[in-house]
């Protein structure tokens, strides 16, 4: 068995924040780390590398700044992971959007939804996952996606389904923006 196939599944969640009572984010981002480390996730979240304290005040809009940072942290937390859980997809939340689109369409990872009632909508068609609970989530995890094993056959059903359609639209588009595109060594 190789390094990878040991190595702990990571798991990045995606929790809207601002506006939220910071107590309550505290205890939100707790709970779904000592689940997912019982089950054997690692678990990079949002709200426990911003060190939010659990005082039961609103999260306030930080600076412009401070956000820039914060999205750069995101995105390389994203990378790192393995699966994307958005906890609570119900919480609507622009950096979630973002947070979801980034891993399911740039990187293309698992997504996983804690959305209860979700009821019929375009997620049910282009999300991977969409459950009621958390601990529905975690057994989508472990059943679809808790090995690299599993994951690479996933994504390998992913590259073979979508990867030749995707790259045909960016030629087209290409062609219609005349942009000339030279893929060099460098730039793969």
């Amino acid at each position: 068995m190789s390094t990878n196939q040991q190595a702990k599944i990571k798991v990045y969640v995606a929790h809207a924040m601002t506006g939220k009572m910071q107590d309550e984010l505290v205890q939100e981002a707790q709970l779904t780390k000592r689940v997912l480390e019982n089950y054997g996730f690692e678990v990079l979240d949002p709200i426990i590398a911003e060190n939010v304290v659990p005082v039961h005040e609103p999260l306030v809009q930080v600076s412009s700044e401070q956000l820039e940072g914060y999205w750069r942290r995101d995105k390389e937390m994203i990378k790192e992971a393995d699966i994307l859980l958005d906890y609570m997809g119900c919480n609507k939340s622009d950096g979630v959007a973002k947070e979801l689109g980034y891993a399911r369409f740039c990187l293309w990872k698992p997504v996983v939804r804690v959305f209860p009632n979700c009821g019929i909508n375009v997620s049910r068609i282009e999300d991977d996952v969409i459950t009621e609970n958390l601990s529905d989530a975690v057994g989508v995890m472990m059943n679809r996606f808790g090995s690299y094993e599993k994951l690479g056959k996933w994504r390998q059903e992913i590259w073979d389904r979508c990867f030749a359609n995707w790259l045909n639209e960016q030629e087209k588009m290409n062609r219609r923006y005349g942009v000339n595109l030279v893929v060099t060594k460098e730039i793969i």
